[in-house]
């Protein structure tokens, strides 16, 4: 959009952290590209705000809210109902502003199908899945939806003698805490590494990489995800050229 006006809508995320998220860059260059007369910005809410956040967001008509952590499974006591993609997970990272109050939706696990996809990471005989909130749960449903049948998740355990086609990091850890539970010479035990998160300097990615093993951030996820959220909250198709510019600017 070119300029704000009275009748431009406000769309954002909620977290609790939310300086770092490459989210606002993305929304605004879709709205750019297709006209969309709104904004997207960020909110920090912590756990004891939430429930008055999203109450007064949905009085003050905010159309859409993203939601991240550590919010996708608490906030939604504070929904009117769900969507089935969010039922589906028991966990929600989107809501639209609807007349009965905002309905909750999950656009994570195409986050996740479409990033999995796109580097060729889709025969998947076994995975790990370390964390258990809503990005966790969002990973499990979609490598179920591809055909893997042996998953498991690990909750503040260490890695161990897990290994298989996949390890999927679904925690907002540090790279000192990660590596207490999945110490780097136990990554050779995995084809393929996926990190939900998307920290500069990744260490646990190139540690990976070092060891020949395939290994990708969360960027392609956060584009995938957003992609979905803006379709659903504009009622909207984004063409693939538009994804795609906006994959290489992110990536890159």
């Amino acid at each position: 959009m070119a300029t704000i006006s009275g009748k431009t809508r406000l769309a954002g995320l909620f977290g609790a952290d939310t300086s770092h998220s490459l989210s606002p860059q993305i929304h605004n260059f879709f709205a750019k590209k297709l006209c969309v007369d709104m904004v997207y910005t960020c909110f920090n809410v912590q756990q004891a705000n939430l429930a008055s956040a999203v109450k007064g967001a949905y009085n003050m008509g905010i159309v859409g809210l993203n939601i991240t952590s550590p919010h996708k499974i608490a906030v939604i006591p504070h929904l009117a109902t769900l969507d089935a993609s969010a039922q589906n997970t028991n966990a929600v990272n989107l809501l639209k502003h609807m007349p009965q109050g905002y309905v909750g939706y999950n656009t994570d696990v195409y986050g996740v199908l479409e990033t999995l996809r796109r580097h060729n990471v889709q025969n998947i005989k076994s995975a790990t899945i370390l964390g258990n909130g809503g990005a966790a749960k969002a990973a499990k449903i979609a490598l179920e939806q591809l055909g893997c049948k042996n998953i498991s998740l690990l909750h503040r355990k260490p890695l161990s003698n897990h290994g298989g086609s996949l390890l999927i990091n679904a925690t907002p850890a540090s790279f000192d805490e990660l590596e207490a539970i999945a110490p780097l010479h136990q990554l050779k035990n995995f084809e393929c590494i996926f990190d939900m998160n998307y920290p500069k300097n990744n260490s646990w990615i190139k540690s990976a990489e070092n060891f020949g093993i395939k290994a990708f951030d969360g960027k392609s996820m956060l584009v995938f995800q957003a992609v979905r959220s803006f379709e659903v909250l504009w009622n909207v198709t984004l063409p693939k050229n538009i994804v795609n510019e906006i994959l290489l600017d992110i990536i890159i």
